[in-house]
């Protein structure tokens, strides 16, 4: 009885072993698949005349856990080149002396979401939470409010994109955060200035195939 099972063990174990690669092969093509499918749509999207950045987050909210690390950063890199794109739209739209007028009575370094979201003026509310989701925040100098990009909004993504890009959005963030100059005055010491530009050519030097570091 054992020698007849023998042979019929054998072949079950072999057919189950032949499913699972079959199986494993499968959901590789599939997910190779859909990660294409993923960057063609994004092609598609950027291509498009009339996009908002609001859009482009969404698309990677949506999709960019879905595809390896370094398309990951494809995307990411595409939100930021659409943000530098429609920065100067959105500083022309803060130019508006009302709005001006009404951010003056309001403003706090450093808005929480939370923060704006208690404003009583509707109209002011609303601009500020579209610049907020748009990735945006409020910088001032010399009694001027107008859009930057707010290099934190990128945090969230950190996990899913490449080492070196992490490493260049943390350095673009130090200098979001804290712009070394405003207002015509150094307002960061020079030790923090020397460390800064130790840490940009610390960044040359480990990441110096990245797409970040001009030739």
């Amino acid at each position: 009885m054992k020698k007849r099972l023998l042979p019929i063990l054998a072949l079950v174990l072999s057919l189950t072993l032949i499913v699972g690669v079959l199986f494993s092969v499968a959901n590789n093509h599939l997910k190779v698949a859909k990660e294409k499918k993923v960057m063609a749509g994004f092609e598609t999207l950027m291509a498009r005349e009339a996009l908002s950045v609001a859009e482009v987050i969404n698309y990677l909210d949506q999709y960019i856990n879905t595809v390896s690390k370094e398309n990951a950063s494809k995307l990411l890199l595409g939100l930021e080149r659409v943000q530098q794109a429609e920065l100067t739209k959105w500083q022309k739209r803060y130019e508006d002396s009302v709005l001006q007028e009404k951010i003056t009575r309001v403003y706090q370094d450093k808005w929480s979401r939370d923060e704006i979201e208690e404003i009583a003026d509707e109209d002011l509310k609303r601009v500020l939470l579209e610049t907020a989701d748009n990735g945006f925040k409020v910088e001032t100098a010399e009694g001027f409010y107008f859009p930057v990009i707010d290099y934190t909004f990128y945090e969230k993504y950190y996990s899913v994109v490449t080492p070196d890009l992490v490493a260049y959005l943390e350095l673009m963030a130090v200098e979001s955060e804290q712009t070394p100059v405003k207002d015509a005055a150094l307002i960061i010491g020079w030790d923090e200035i020397l460390n800064r530009a130790e840490r940009q050519e610390e960044f040359i030097r480990e990441h110096s195939s990245s797409t970040q570091v001009e030739p």
